[in-house]
């Protein structure tokens, strides 16, 4: 699973409480899980691009261009 860097956002807390409830409205919509503390992308991003059914990434490359996802 392609783990998303973790960060500090900078600014000030409206800031950073939107950052927040993106974060927290991407992991209801199914597209990231947080574990431990840390968040991982669950679907292929350039699937949607695409506007092809969303693949559930199988392998650890951020770089995802569909291909090695299909199984």
């Amino acid at each position: 699973m392609a783990m998303l860097r973790s960060f500090q956002p900078r600014g000030d807390s409206a800031s950073k409480s939107r950052v927040a409830d993106t974060l927290r409205m991407l992991e209801r919509s199914g597209w990231i899980n947080k574990e431990h503390g840390k968040y991982s992308i669950t679907y292929c991003v350039h699937a949607e691009l695409n506007r092809k059914p969303r693949i559930l990434i199988k392998h650890s490359s951020i770089n995802c261009y569909c291909t090695e996802s299909r199984h």
